[in-house]
């Protein structure tokens, strides 16, 4: 094997990886937040698009460094395309996945904080999912299921999400039925975390 030929499957190497960790990216953000709607249509096309020049941008201005540097530079591609991919990801009717994000490392920080009115941010009668009034409405609702799971009411006059169709009773595991990858990432960072 001459050396021309190695060097030239250890430069393609690094791009095959980055595209392949965006896909990875990209369904995990998928799994997060699962609403992206018909933005998606006009965002997803522009985070493949910006990534994929930053990836080739990398393969040019990577080409004649030595392997260390080659490295750190890939990994810096690749925390770039990971800011792009979260920035510009797509969430139809809520908050952007940054703010989202945001939320719930600030609503976890201030545990402490959450009180049984908490719960009440997501009731039948009253909840409007186009209410903002309380942007981490979400995040402290399901912080407040964890913290007081044992405390609600479970005779089906307490529903999940105040969806009619979800109460809560006496068997009801709340952590199985949260609705999205966020709000089960938010439950499991509290188990590891706050369970004593």
């Amino acid at each position: 094997m001459n050396k021309s030929s190695k060097y030239s499957r250890k430069n393609i190497a690094f791009p095959i990886l980055m595209f392949a960790l965006l896909l990875i990216e990209m369904k995990i953000l998928d799994s997060l937040f699962p609403y992206p709607g018909f933005k998606a249509i006009v965002a997803l096309p522009i985070i493949y698009g910006i990534s994929s020049v930053i990836i080739i941008l990398g393969v040019f201005l990577t080409k004649k460094l030595n392997l260390k540097l080659q490295i750190a530079s890939w990994i810096l591609i690749f925390v770039i395309n990971t800011i792009v991919a979260v920035r510009f990801y797509p969430q139809q009717g809520r908050q952007t996945a940054i703010k989202q994000i945001v939320n719930t490392y600030n609503v976890i920080s201030n545990y402490g904080t959450i009180n049984k009115n908490d719960l009440e941010l997501y009731t039948t009668n009253e909840y409007n999912a186009f209410d903002k009034n309380v942007p981490d409405d979400k995040e402290r609702y399901i912080t407040a299921l964890f913290k007081f799971r044992n405390e609600i009411k479970r005779d089906g006059s307490n529903f999940l999400y105040g969806q009619k169709d979800k109460p809560i009773l006496g068997d009801t595991n709340i952590k199985e039925q949260l609705d999205d990858g966020k709000d089960r990432l938010i439950w499991w960072i509290l188990e590891t975390s706050k369970n004593k």
